[in-house]
């Protein structure tokens, strides 16, 4: 039955940039078909678990896109000053239909290791 639980996919993994795990961010996987958006959090080693809802329930399996966007806190340049924080993940890897990150989620426990590339081979921005 849809909804109930069964059969759902626990899903972990971690998420590097040129080899290096992130410490910051969120994962998102987008359902190729209709149903929910499942989402984490990217932790201090990289590692993240995807959930579903308020109710933190395991992903519906199916075919899904990964999109991935973690960002860095800027110091203000004065005590008034309001920053925007500076893009960590290349642009691509935030947006659907640039990502290129695809993956068939299965019932049970899926372990997802996510490696990025920096647009120009390991030299992302400082």
């Amino acid at each position: 039955v849809a909804g109930c639980g069964r059969g759902g996919a626990r899903v972990s993994g971690t998420v590097t940039l040129d080899g290096r795990p992130f410490d910051t961010g969120s994962v998102q996987f987008h359902p190729a078909a209709a149903g929910p958006v499942a989402y984490g959090s990217i932790d201090a080693q990289g590692r993240f678990t995807l959930t579903v809802g308020a109710a933190a329930s395991p992903v519906p399996p199916g075919r899904y896109t990964a999109t991935v966007v973690a960002v860095a806190a800027t110091a203000p340049t004065s005590p008034d000053a309001e920053t925007a924080p500076v893009p960590i993940t290349p642009q691509q890897y935030g947006d659907v239909a640039t990502s290129g990150l695809t993956f068939d989620l299965k019932p049970g426990q899926n372990t997802i290791d996510i490696d990025l590339v920096s647009r120009r081979n390991g030299a992302g921005p400082p």
